[in-house]
């Protein structure tokens, strides 16, 4: 049977990140947890199937391997951190290295909250400030959030709330984020923060 292209990419993550030993387990109970979700919107299966499933398979192929709940995600996060979540932070940093590339940033954020992380994803977002150097919004509700904690896994979602802090922090020397909120962290809301550092801010 012909496989959906995020379970593909869900596939590949695994592949990528994950120790060999573990990857057709893994691998079988992403294969699983797609079939429980055939509902799961196109615009959602880009963050489901790709991501979530295949971290949350990770986890649980762990567990059955012995480890504790705690034990399991710590080890799979820093899987992730190393080979999928640095790497790419490379990426961007190169390209921001070019003559103005970082003013591109924020209108990029801005596009991309409304084609990757919209209400077709499930995620319910409500906007504050919208501008070429200032963007923040809140993220009220999030999918990874509700599937990780659907699956009893919602300690996982601290994961990806890292992986903002990691790459967004210190992602380019002009580009400020911030955030004090996260669901993943049991607040209210996640208040992102993205503005383009003045030259009175402290930025070189």
């Amino acid at each position: 049977m012909k496989l959906d292209k995020y379970h593909k990419m869900g596939n590949k993550l695994v592949e990528k990140i994950f120790p060999p030993e573990l990857e057709a387990e893994i691998k079988l109970r992403l294969a699983e947890l797609i079939n429980e979700n055939p509902n799961d919107s196109k615009a959602l299966r880009r963050h489901s199937y790709a991501v979530i499933y295949p971290m949350i398979a990770a986890v649980q192929v762990r567990q059955k391997k012995g480890l504790e709940k705690s034990e399991a995600i710590a080890a799979v996060s820093q899987d992730y951190f190393q080979k999928f979540v640095l790497p790419n932070k490379k990426i961007m940093q190169k390209l921001l290295k070019f003559p103005l590339a970082y003013k591109f940033f924020i209108p990029i954020c801005r596009l991309a909250m409304g084609t990757l992380y919209g209400e077709k994803a499930e995620f319910v977002n409500d906007l504050k400030v919208a501008k070429n150097n200032s963007y923040s919004y809140d993220v009220l509700k999030c999918p990874y959030h509700e599937i990780c904690s659907r699956y009893n896994l919602a300690e996982l979602v601290d994961t990806y709330c890292t992986t903002d802090d990691m790459v967004y922090g210190d992602l380019h020397e002009k580009i400020e984020f911030k955030r004090s909120k996260t669901l993943g962290r049991g607040d209210e809301l996640c208040d992102f923060c993205f503005k383009e550092k003045s030259k009175t801010s402290g930025s070189k």
